[in-house]
């Protein structure tokens, strides 16, 4: 499967108000690895990771993120994140990428594959990746 990005065109009118309104916003780790490009993706779509110490991350309205103008339209790109575990994920062990959904839990902005699967041992684990977005369309960066 290819490493796309999806964002929810049917929901970005009230993601992007959302956005706007300068309220925080959720980066998630899911774990079932069927992301199709709906393009009307629901927060149910996705199974968020649980157990063996993950919490879910807090993007404050006042995080930088940087723009990269080598694809057109350019990549939204927010500072490396890490995602520590203190043992093996319960239910769905593997996670399979992040998606961005808004504070109030009525959208999901964006999702996007990892590059590699990840599964924490049973020692735990950290995760660490650096979010990538392609602004505009919702096509790969």
């Amino acid at each position: 499967m290819s490493n796309n990005i999806i964002v929810a065109r049917r929901k970005l009118q009230g993601a992007l108000a959302q956005f706007l309104s300068g309220d925080d916003y959720y980066l998630k780790l899911f774990t079932n690895s069927a992301l199709t490009p709906d393009l009307d993706m629901e927060p149910a779509d996705f199974t968020e990771a649980a157990g063996g110490g993950y919490a879910h991350q807090v993007v404050d309205s006042s995080v930088d993120f940087t723009t990269e103008y080598a694809n057109n339209p350019p990549d939204i790109i927010m500072d490396e994140v890490t995602f520590s575990f203190t043992g093996p994920l319960t239910g769905n062990a593997t996670v399979y990428g992040y998606y961005f959904q808004t504070q109030n839990g009525n959208y999901v902005d964006s999702a996007k594959l990892l590059d590699t699967p990840f599964t924490p041992a049973s020692g735990g684990g950290t995760l660490k990746f650096t979010p990538r977005i392609q602004a505009g369309n919702g096509t790969p960066a």
